[in-house]
């Protein structure tokens, strides 16, 4: 099979099971609560609410949201729902993100280099690629309303632009355009990412100093520093988090504290909430009828929790992983409870089993993208866009692991890797190394 007919297959089986859980999922925001808030957004730009909220997408200019829902207004124009146009446009960023990384797999030279892999390496690859596609909650983020369809296409338009500018002998090229468009979807989305992509282009320009590339990396950093003033409100709040050494527990979470307060299944009271006013689509109603035969138990404790407010709920957590300071002795623990374990194995929710079955999607791609990394270790300066790639992976996971404050936030977030590691994995996947050439 070649590379394209493979990718062809990929693109299909990606937009098939978005749009058939897009269209049998319903108009429940049970998976993830903040899809309300952002929802009351996009009526708000599409002048069917009077009142903005204040909550989501806070800071960001009225004519950047316009900008942001064209799609999703377009869809309302041609008849659909405002929350199917809501959720489609999601659907829709997403598969954005997915043709500029084919863009970088043509434009970094990939397709000649898959045809030159042993069939085994090139299976391997589309494994690979097929695991980030159809991972369980990567599908979930991408459908729902959410702002990681955003931060994946934005990221995409970055790294996409960055790579592609290094393969042009002209240090003003078109892509500089390209990548300054990417710098401000990013910092409108997420502000701290963009602050992240700042800290790995001087990192990555610090390392190359001495190469003939550092003249281009300084373009870059130039075009990202030019993107602060855009975000001059952001950047006077902006609040360093303290860094600490404080002493800390090390510990995996795989038992739950039974001393510790617990709060209620809000998955899965809000997804009964929905069946009961007929909201929920055929695939929440399986849901709920799977869990509640498979975890009778659990699901009988579920139903008789007393619900309780977004206040009482934020007092339960630990202060010790408030964002305003960072343990430096939590990062240990923090890193592999972030990447690979973010749950109790034994008191896991409906989104804690969640995670328990990404796992089984996670380890073989850091598996295998470490294993390219072992097999290019002695090209990885040779390559800016391989390096700014893993600069800005080790930059994030690093902050994640010591400012994640619970196990929703850290399913979400940890899809932001997924884009700069099929980048990674593009810009290193070949066969092993002969004898003769180490």
């Amino acid at each position: 099979m070649t590379v394209k007919k493979a990718l062809l297959f990929l693109v299909a089986g990606f937009t098939f099971i978005r749009l058939t859980v897009w269209g049998l999922i319903g108009n429940c925001t049970a998976l993830a609560p903040d899809e309300g808030g952002y929802f009351q957004i996009f009526k708000y730009v599409n002048n069917t609410q009077e009142v903005r909220p204040t909550l989501h997408w806070a800071g960001t200019p009225d004519w950047v949201l316009e900008v942001f829902f064209v799609p999703a207004k377009i869809f309302d124009l041609f008849g659909l729902s405002e929350f199917q146009a809501f959720r489609l446009q999601s659907i829709v960023l997403s598969l954005g993100a997915f043709a500029l990384i084919l863009i970088s797999i043509r434009n970094l030279g990939f397709f000649n280099r898959f045809q030159s892999l042993n069939p085994r390496n090139k299976k391997l690859f589309l494994v690979f690629l097929a695991l980030v596609l159809f991972m369980p909650s990567n599908v979930i983020w991408t459908f729902l309303g959410l702002r990681e369809p955003f931060i994946h296409f934005s990221l995409a338009l970055i790294l996409t632009s960055f790579g592609s500018y290094f393969q042009n002998k002209s240090l003003t090229f078109p892509w500089l355009i390209v990548y300054f468009i990417g710098l401000v979807i990013l910092g409108f989305t997420k502000f701290y990412l963009l602050v992240l992509i700042l800290i790995a282009t001087s990192l990555t320009l610090f390392l190359l100093y001495r190469r003939q590339e550092a003249k281009k990396l300084g373009m870059m950093l130039i075009v990202t520093m030019l993107c602060l003033p855009v975000f001059s409100q952001q950047v006077n709040e902006l609040n360093w988090p303290k860094m600490s050494f404080s002493t800390t527990k090390l510990s995996f979470d795989f038992l739950p504290d039974y001393d510790a307060p617990t709060l209620p299944s809000m998955t899965y009271s809000q997804i009964k909430s929905c069946i009961d006013a007929d909201k929920a689509g055929p695939l929440l109603a399986l849901s709920i009828r799977t869990f509640e035969t498979l975890t009778p138990i659990r699901a009988q404790t579920a139903n008789s929790q007393i619900p309780i407010d977004e206040p009482s709920s934020l007092a339960l957590r630990s202060d010790e992983n408030l964002r305003s300071e960072l343990n430096l002795f939590n990062l240990p623990i923090g890193l592999i409870n972030f990447l690979v374990f973010p749950i109790s194995i034994l008191d896991s929710s409906l989104f804690g089993l969640l995670g328990m079955v990404e796992t089984i999607f996670w380890l073989p791609l850091y598996m295998l993208l470490g294993l390219q990394l072992v097999r290019s270790r002695k090209g990885i300066r040779e390559n800016p866009l391989l390096l700014a790639c893993l600069v800005f992976i080790s930059i994030f996971a690093t902050f994640s692991a010591l400012a994640e404050v619970n196990f929703g936030t850290a399913l979400r977030h940890r899809s932001v890797l997924l884009v700069p590691m099929i980048l990674v994995a593009i810009s290193t996947w070949q066969n092993k190394p002969s004898k003769a050439d180490g």
